[in-house]
Protein backbone atom coordinates (compact mmCIF):
# COMPACT_ATOMS: atom_id res chain seq x y z
CA UNK A 1 0.00 0.00 0.00
CA UNK A 2 1.34 3.43 -0.95
CA UNK A 3 1.97 5.83 1.89
CA UNK A 4 -0.10 9.00 1.64
CA UNK A 5 1.35 12.02 3.34
CA UNK A 6 -1.28 14.61 2.47
CA UNK A 7 -3.25 15.68 5.49
CA UNK A 8 -5.27 18.86 5.92
CA UNK A 9 -3.40 21.13 8.29
CA UNK A 10 -4.87 23.83 10.47
CA UNK A 11 -2.21 26.45 11.09
CA UNK A 12 -3.21 29.01 13.67
CA UNK A 13 -1.33 31.87 15.20
CA UNK A 14 -2.42 34.83 17.31
CA UNK A 15 -1.11 37.28 14.73
CA UNK A 16 -2.94 35.66 11.80
CA UNK A 17 -4.98 38.23 9.94
CA UNK A 18 -8.46 37.66 8.58
CA UNK A 19 -6.86 37.23 5.14
CA UNK A 20 -4.52 34.58 6.47
CA UNK A 21 -7.44 32.76 8.07
CA UNK A 22 -9.21 32.73 4.70
CA UNK A 23 -6.03 31.47 3.03
CA UNK A 24 -5.90 28.59 5.48
CA UNK A 25 -9.58 27.73 4.91
CA UNK A 26 -8.89 27.64 1.16
CA UNK A 27 -5.73 25.58 1.74
CA UNK A 28 -7.81 22.99 3.61
CA UNK A 29 -10.33 22.81 0.74
CA UNK A 30 -7.53 22.13 -1.76
CA UNK A 31 -5.87 19.66 0.62
CA UNK A 32 -9.07 17.62 0.85
CA UNK A 33 -9.48 17.65 -2.94
CA UNK A 34 -5.88 16.51 -3.47
CA UNK A 35 -6.13 13.58 -1.02
CA UNK A 36 -6.13 10.90 -3.74
CA UNK A 37 -2.85 12.16 -5.17
CA UNK A 38 -0.15 9.63 -4.22
CA UNK A 39 2.65 11.17 -2.18
CA UNK A 40 5.18 10.04 0.37
CA UNK A 41 7.21 11.54 3.12
CA UNK A 42 10.80 12.24 2.16
CA UNK A 43 13.52 9.78 3.20
CA UNK A 44 17.30 10.26 3.08
CA UNK A 45 20.28 7.93 3.49
CA UNK A 46 22.63 8.85 6.32
CA UNK A 47 26.19 7.72 5.49
CA UNK A 48 29.29 7.81 7.73
CA UNK A 49 30.42 11.02 6.03
CA UNK A 50 27.25 12.83 4.93
CA UNK A 51 23.52 12.79 4.36
CA UNK A 52 22.67 11.87 0.79
CA UNK A 53 21.45 14.78 -1.32
CA UNK A 54 18.96 12.46 -3.04
CA UNK A 55 15.46 12.16 -1.62
CA UNK A 56 13.48 8.93 -1.77
CA UNK A 57 9.90 7.83 -1.14
CA UNK A 58 8.92 5.17 1.39
CA UNK A 59 8.71 2.56 -1.38
CA UNK A 60 12.23 3.18 -2.73
CA UNK A 61 14.34 3.96 0.35
CA UNK A 62 15.16 0.33 1.25
CA UNK A 63 16.40 -0.53 -2.26
CA UNK A 64 18.41 2.72 -2.37
CA UNK A 65 20.01 1.92 1.00
CA UNK A 66 20.83 -1.61 -0.15
CA UNK A 67 22.48 -0.27 -3.32
CA UNK A 68 24.49 2.28 -1.30
CA UNK A 69 25.65 -0.37 1.21
CA UNK A 70 27.14 -2.47 -1.61
CA UNK A 71 29.63 0.35 -2.25
CA UNK A 72 31.07 0.19 1.29
CA UNK A 73 33.16 -2.37 3.21
CA UNK A 74 31.25 -4.66 5.59
CA UNK A 75 32.75 -3.08 8.73
CA UNK A 76 31.37 0.38 7.81
CA UNK A 77 27.83 -0.69 6.84
CA UNK A 78 26.52 -0.57 10.40
CA UNK A 79 27.03 3.22 10.36
CA UNK A 80 24.38 3.68 7.69
CA UNK A 81 20.78 4.56 8.43
CA UNK A 82 17.77 6.21 6.87
CA UNK A 83 15.90 9.24 8.13
CA UNK A 84 12.46 10.61 7.39
CA UNK A 85 12.20 14.35 6.80
CA UNK A 86 8.55 15.08 7.60
CA UNK A 87 7.92 18.80 7.45
CA UNK A 88 11.02 19.73 5.48
CA UNK A 89 10.81 23.06 3.64
CA UNK A 90 11.71 23.40 -0.03
CA UNK A 91 11.83 26.12 -2.66
CA UNK A 92 9.91 23.92 -5.11
CA UNK A 93 8.54 20.47 -5.74
CA UNK A 94 10.38 17.47 -4.33
CA UNK A 95 10.25 14.10 -6.08
CA UNK A 96 11.67 10.64 -5.35
CA UNK A 97 15.11 10.31 -6.95
CA UNK A 98 14.33 6.76 -8.09
CA UNK A 99 10.64 6.64 -9.14
CA UNK A 100 9.62 10.33 -9.36
CA UNK A 101 6.79 10.13 -6.79
CA UNK A 102 5.79 13.53 -5.36
CA UNK A 103 7.26 13.97 -1.88
CA UNK A 104 5.17 15.84 0.66
CA UNK A 105 6.93 18.93 1.93
CA UNK A 106 6.24 22.49 2.94
CA UNK A 107 7.15 25.35 0.66
CA UNK A 108 9.64 27.90 1.89
CA UNK A 109 8.76 31.57 1.64
CA UNK A 110 10.55 31.71 -1.72
CA UNK A 111 8.74 28.54 -2.87
CA UNK A 112 5.38 30.05 -1.96
CA UNK A 113 6.21 33.24 -3.87
CA UNK A 114 7.30 31.23 -6.91
CA UNK A 115 4.07 29.23 -6.94
CA UNK A 116 2.08 32.44 -6.45
CA UNK A 117 3.74 34.01 -9.51
CA UNK A 118 2.95 30.89 -11.53
CA UNK A 119 -0.68 30.57 -10.44
CA UNK A 120 -1.35 34.31 -10.80
CA UNK A 121 -0.61 33.87 -14.52
CA UNK A 122 -3.30 31.18 -14.89
CA UNK A 123 -7.01 31.86 -15.24
CA UNK A 124 -9.01 28.85 -14.15
CA UNK A 125 -12.46 28.55 -15.71
CA UNK A 126 -15.30 26.06 -15.75
CA UNK A 127 -13.71 24.63 -18.91
CA UNK A 128 -10.27 24.60 -17.31
CA UNK A 129 -10.60 23.89 -13.58
CA UNK A 130 -7.47 23.10 -11.55
CA UNK A 131 -6.19 19.53 -11.85
CA UNK A 132 -5.60 17.39 -8.79
CA UNK A 133 -1.87 18.15 -8.97
CA UNK A 134 -2.58 21.89 -9.26
CA UNK A 135 -4.87 21.64 -6.21
CA UNK A 136 -2.00 20.08 -4.29
CA UNK A 137 0.29 22.96 -5.27
CA UNK A 138 -2.40 25.55 -4.56
CA UNK A 139 -2.74 24.03 -1.09
CA UNK A 140 1.00 24.24 -0.45
CA UNK A 141 1.23 27.77 -1.88
CA UNK A 142 -1.64 29.13 0.22
CA UNK A 143 -0.28 27.44 3.31
CA UNK A 144 3.18 28.92 2.71
CA UNK A 145 1.90 32.47 2.22
CA UNK A 146 -0.17 32.22 5.43
CA UNK A 147 2.56 30.45 7.42
CA UNK A 148 5.21 33.01 6.58
CA UNK A 149 2.73 35.79 7.36
CA UNK A 150 3.57 37.63 4.17
CA UNK A 151 0.73 40.15 4.26
CA UNK A 152 1.98 41.83 1.07
CA UNK A 153 1.14 38.70 -0.89
CA UNK A 154 -2.11 37.79 0.87
CA UNK A 155 -4.44 39.75 -1.44
CA UNK A 156 -2.94 38.21 -4.60
CA UNK A 157 -3.02 34.72 -3.05
CA UNK A 158 -6.69 35.26 -2.09
CA UNK A 159 -7.51 36.26 -5.67
CA UNK A 160 -5.75 33.15 -7.05
CA UNK A 161 -7.47 30.87 -4.54
CA UNK A 162 -10.91 32.37 -5.15
CA UNK A 163 -10.48 31.99 -8.92
CA UNK A 164 -9.57 28.29 -8.54
CA UNK A 165 -12.46 27.68 -6.12
CA UNK A 166 -14.93 29.37 -8.50
CA UNK A 167 -13.75 27.11 -11.35
CA UNK A 168 -14.17 24.07 -9.10
CA UNK A 169 -17.69 25.16 -8.17
CA UNK A 170 -18.59 25.17 -11.87
CA UNK A 171 -16.91 21.79 -12.32
CA UNK A 172 -18.89 20.24 -9.44
CA UNK A 173 -22.34 21.33 -10.68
Amino acid sequence: MMETAIMPVRLTSPEATQGNAELLRMANVFAKKAMRLPTSYEYKIETPVRTSPESYCAGCIDAALEAELKKWPDEERAQFSTSMSAGAEYDGRAHCYKCGLLLDCRLSEYGGETELRYFSSIRFTRLRPPSELEMYHLWKMLESIAYHLDTAKVSLALRVGRNALAALAWDER
